[in-house]
Formats: structure tokens, sequence, C-alpha cells
């Protein structure tokens, strides 16, 4: 379910730095809450 970052990543970093951040947030948060 991280595929889909990696082109969120893409699209946007493309687009405006932004994406940047929310690269680095998901990379930076694990997915410790969703850890079912």
């Amino acid at each position: 379910m991280r595929h889909w970052v990696s082109t969120y990543c893409f699209k946007l970093s493309n687009e405006a730095l932004g994406a940047i951040l929310v690269c680095l947030v998901g990379s930076v948060y694990p997915s410790k809450s969703e850890s079912h």
C-alpha cells in the first residue's frame, strides 16, 4: 500500500515542492498505527 506514495510523490514533486513534504512525512511516519 506504499506504491501510490511513489506515484503521488513523483506526480506532485513535479508540480510543487509541497509533494516532497508529503513524501517525507509518509516515509517518516511508519504504519505503526495501522499495524493490524
